[in-house]
């Protein structure tokens, strides 16, 4: 009620005048498609709702402008769209042999007796069974659901209730006692619905036989055209595409597209748009179920006739898309920007497949390939008339442009030099490509004094260039039409030729006719006439024919004799010969005595003879066959033994670097460790260290660890003078002072110790730059090889140190602070792989490879506990899974 007065009260009135009806500004908003987990007959009317105006979406934007392309002339690349008229049959067709649709069949079950929805569930089924829209569900619900194929997906329909919810029916005891309520309102609520439903029936029931007559009509009137007009395109800069519609149509149930004609015919009343929210809001009855029985007809059961809610609905959309087919449509497509429905979130995915599946893709290939703006010809030619007749009038005098504007429009285009592929002339109008449009308009600013000349040259041009083609057609045409009329003139003379020969033909036949007739009668009296002379004959002749007879038997019957006869004497033969053979092959089988002793001992002797001759032969040839397969195998193991070889050396050059690395780390620092103690042994020839009041190193000490080339400073030339500037002792270095110590009366120092590695020892990869750390003496004088070699001996107190007092080590200081906390408390943690952050320029390494470089550093420094620590964990990092191999190396002294 409150729905009815809100829309009438928006209606326009009657008063307003015959205009008024006509033009009017509508604004749908239609309830978006749904899908749930479990989905009822509301949501099955409310997708059938957004099929029809997809469908009408379709019909205004892709139909109507391929139709006007087509009625314009315009040849332009086609566009398929995705087309949804499947799945509206499946679910509103109702045709004579075809199955009908979904809502039928509810409402066909509401009208049986005691309905259930089981019996619907499984017509459903058994009807629309290989629909492509009507796929089969899961084997365990089929039933109670049934899925539905609709343009933006799968949607799985729940059967419970189906029935119930489409009968709309109130009792008529309920009805009758709401109208005669003493409450007015109320009772004018009943009364005033009653006269409604009657109205909507009657403005119904003129709508289906407006759209029966105007189908009536176009079919009568197929071969006539219409214009069709572009819908739902945006509209030109110029002008707009279209402004009013004189004809329209609709697709329903599977039917061909439904067009009024242009001339006077049946009104269609309005429909209230605002009354479609509600299924329930306006209750329409069939008009074929309804024939001839009152809406307020009893049933014996004193309720009112059945209403179906699916059915009303159907009406209702199928009124409402056909008024929209009246009228230019403009469309606004809302798409969900996420499926959890939550602010600030975007789903790239989830949005793509809602432009795919409402066709706005293929929409946007339509504005691709095809013309979106369209603008007269007069439109045109008013617009550039004017600016012709001021700098170019030649162009407006030449003959072939005078009476046409399309012809004008045509030369103006060429003669600006517009782009051919942005336009397309039509029959009525110029269509532009988007954007090609402006290309015309900036014609109209630019300096035509300049231009002129050139434009008058171009449409010139253009005009002798069409007049030369027009010439070129005529005279194709003239050839084209004397090669047509010979060729008539021939089939003509061909023709009377035919006629002439079938004449004579036909008199020729008559006279063949009359002879062979002729002639059978002479053959027949012929035969007529010897018929008594030839029974005469045979009378006279039976002797003869009988005597002839008998001699032929005899002779049968003697030519039967002898073949008898010789096929007893051959039987009699081949007996004898099978015979003859049995007895040769019985001989053959029975060897004399003598016989089979001469080749037994024949046999005995050649064999004695064939054996004595093979042992002499394989006394010779056995022991050159050993010899030559002895070498044989010494070839191919000595082939074998080099690719494998090859193979292994491959394969375990790696593992051997490492191994012999490692291994030279450990000898060298026992080396280095063995010449510390013999050159702490031996007696200085100095004295004693200190005694004279000497200096002595510091209690804390700092070490500025990195990479410093300090000898440019104190003007160091030489690699060697570089070299013994810094304090640096490595593992790598011990040999040479070894051998100087084997000298006789040569005395090993630590500076001959720090020039001879520093010259020898390898520098490993480090960060740039220095690092300062501090420590304790007492630390470093019992710290591996390096420091306790350096820092044993007090005369190195003002050695080695730069400006600010620190002790130079040219080591990198990557792993120096790990170093530094085992000499201090014992403790320290091996490294492990890095990763790099985002901002870090450091590279990324691998366990083994920090392991290695720790190892290096350790072995530089001499440090015995953390270089057998970091060995072994990097040699069961390496080869964790060999126990063989672990093995190997720890017999090796390499791992703990």
């Amino acid at each position: 009620f409150i729905n009815e007065q809100l829309g009438g009260a928006a209606t326009l009135k009657e008063d307003a005048g015959e205009k008024a009806k006509q033009l009017f500004i509508g604004i749908l908003d239609i309830f978006g498609f749904e899908s749930f987990k479990t989905n009822s007959f509301e949501q099955l009317l409310i997708n059938f709702a957004n099929e029809k105006l997809q469908a009408t979406f379709n019909t205004h934007v892709f139909a109507t402008e391929q139709e006007l392309y087509t009625a314009e002339g315009i040849s332009w690349q086609a566009v398929k769209w995705p087309d949804n008229s499947g799945c509206l049959a499946l679910i509103s067709q109702k045709e004579r042999g075809l199955p009908p649709g979904i809502l039928h069949l509810i409402d066909e079950g509401c009208r049986l007796p005691n309905p259930a929805d089981s019996d619907l569930i499984n017509r459903l089924h058994s009807t629309h069974m290989g629909n492509p829209f009507f796929p089969k569900p899961d084997p365990r619900l089929v039933k109670k659901c049934f899925k539905v194929l609709h343009y933006a997906g799968e949607v799985t329909y729940t059967i419970d209730g189906f029935l119930g919810k489409n009968n709309d029916s109130l009792s008529d005891d309920l009805t009758n006692l709401c109208r005669s309520s003493t409450c007015q309102l109320l009772s004018s609520i009943f009364i005033e619905a009653e006269r409604r439903e009657i109205e909507k029936e009657e403005a119904l029931a003129a709508s289906a036989a407006a759209a029966s007559a105007a189908s009536r009509a176009r079919q009568l009137t197929k071969g006539v055209s219409t214009p069709v007009a572009s819908v739902g395109l945006p509209a030109s800069p110029v002008k707009p595409a279209r402004t009013s519609v004189k004809a329209g149509g609709f697709k329903e149930n599977g039917e061909d597209e439904v067009k009024p004609l242009a001339s006077d015919g049946p009104s269609i009343p309005k429909v209230n748009l605002r009354a479609l929210g509600s299924a329930k809001s306006l209750v329409l009855e069939d008009p074929a179920a309804s024939k001839g029985t009152p809406r307020s007809s009893m049933t014996p059961r004193g309720q009112k006739s059945f209403k179906s809610v699916g059915l009303t609905f159907l009406r209702q959309m199928t009124a409402m898309t056909y008024e929209l087919d009246l009228t230019r449509c403009n469309f606004i497509r809302c798409i969900k920007p996420n499926s959890l429905m939550q602010p600030g979130l975007f789903e790239n995915e989830y949005s793509v497949v809602q432009l795919r599946h409402t066709g706005l893709l293929q929409c946007c290939e339509l504005l691709k390939h095809g013309y979106p703006t369209r603008i007269a010809y007069r439109e045109v030619c008013d617009r550039y008339r004017p600016v012709l007749q001021e700098h170019a009038p030649t162009v407006l005098k030449l003959p072939a442009l005078i009476n046409s504007e399309r012809l004008l429009t045509a030369a103006v285009l060429y003669g600006f030099e517009v782009p051919r592929h942005l336009y397309q002339l039509g029959a009525t109008k110029v269509f532009f490509r988007a954007g090609g449009v402006s290309e015309l308009d900036q014609l109209r600013f630019c300096d035509m004094a300049e231009r002129a000349p050139r434009l008058v040259q171009r449409v010139k041009r253009w005009v002798v260039l069409r007049r030369w083609r027009l010439a070129k057609a005529h005279t194709q045409i003239g050839i084209t039409f004397q090669r047509h009329l010979r060729a008539i003139q021939a089939q003509r003379a061909w023709l009377f030729a035919a006629r002439v020969l079938r004449i004579y033909c036909r008199g020729l036949r008559k006279t063949f006719l009359r002879l062979v007739r002729v002639r059978s009668v002479v053959v027949i009296q012929s035969f007529a006439r010897m018929t008594k002379p030839r029974r005469a004959f045979m009378k006279h002749a039976a002797h003869l024919y009988e005597a002839r007879r008998k001699a032929e038997l005899e002779a049968k019957q003697a030519a039967a004799a002898a073949h008898v006869q010789a096929l007893l004497r051959g039987h009699v033969q081949r007996v004898h010969f099978k015979r003859a053979l049995a007895e040769i092959a019985a001989l053959k089988v029975q060897i004399p005595a003598a016989t089979f002793v001469q080749s037994y001992f024949r046999g005995a002797m050649d064999r004695k003879s064939y054996q004595k001759k093979l042992a002499e032969l394989l006394e010779k040839l056995i022991p050159s066959a050993l010899r030559l397969q002895a070498w044989w195998r010494i070839v191919m193991s000595q082939k074998s033994v080099i690719k494998f070889r090859s193979v292994v050396n491959r394969y375990t050059a790696q593992h051997r670097r490492l191994v012999d690395e490692l291994s030279t780390l450990h000898r060298e620092l026992d080396e280095a460790q063995a010449a510390i103690d013999a050159s702490a042994s031996a007696p200085s020839p100095s004295g004693p260290p200190n005694k004279n009041g000497g200096k002595r190193f510091e209690m804390w000490i700092s070490l500025r660890v990195g990479f410093v080339e300090a000898a440019a400073e104190e003007g160091c030339a030489t690699p060697r003078a570089r070299a013994s500037s810094r304090m640096s002792l490595s593992t790598a270095g011990i040999s040479a002072p070894v051998r100087k110590m084997s000298e006789p009366g040569r005395k090993m120092s630590v500076v001959d110790i720090s020039e001879a590695t520093a010259e020898q020892e390898p520098q490993t990869t480090a960060f740039s730059g220095t690092k300062v750390f501090s420590v304790r003496s007492m630390v470093l004088k019992k710290a591996g090889t390096y420091f306790r070699a350096f820092f044993s001996d007090q005369a190195n107190v003002d050695r080695n140190r730069d400006a600010d007092g620190h002790y130079l080590v040219p080591r990198s200081f990557k792993h120096f602070a790990a170093i530094l906390d085992y000499l201090r408390d014992g403790s320290c943690d091996l490294p492990t792989a890095y990763t790099p952050s985002t901002y870090d320029n450091r590279p990324a390494s691998t366990e083994a490879e920090e392991l290695l470089e720790f190892a290096r550093e350790v072995g530089f420094y001499g440090i015995r506990p953390l270089l057998e620590q970091s060995t072994t964990r990097l040699l069961t990092l390496t080869y964790g899974t060999n126990a063989a191999m672990l093995k190997l190396l720890r017999d090796k002294g390499l791992m703990q």
